[in-house]
């Protein structure tokens, strides 16, 4: 993957950062991934541990093996934590009513 990065970079190609799109009332709202740009985001991040933690508990297992980088497993855990279509669900789950259908947009 390093390699690739690097031929990437050399031939002048730049990867598309994924972005994540939602509708609340009216309102747009988007997040790249790790994104801390929103007035909720402690909310957001703490919502969504306490839900992977709900989640754990009932036998899910999170997919690490998608984290290229070369960290430890918890580090993994907390990127995978910050993907931009997790941050919008956070959000939706926050902000509006249980049963409220919920669409995302992605750019990838």
């Amino acid at each position: 993957m390093a390699q690739v990065r690097r031929s990437m970079m050399d031939m002048g190609i730049r990867k598309e950062k994924a972005c994540t799109w939602i509708v609340i009332d009216r309102r747009v709202y988007a997040f790249e991934s790790g994104d801390r740009s929103h007035p909720l985001h402690r909310y957001i991040y703490n919502y969504l541990e306490v839900l992977i933690k709900k989640m754990k508990a009932n036998g899910y297992v999170l997919n690490t093996s998608l984290v290229v980088q070369n960290v430890d497993e918890q580090t993994k855990e907390e990127m995978l934590l910050g993907h931009s279509e997790k941050l919008s669900i956070g959000l939706c789950l926050i902000c509006m009513s249980p049963g409220t259908r919920i669409t995302i947009i992605k750019n990838i």
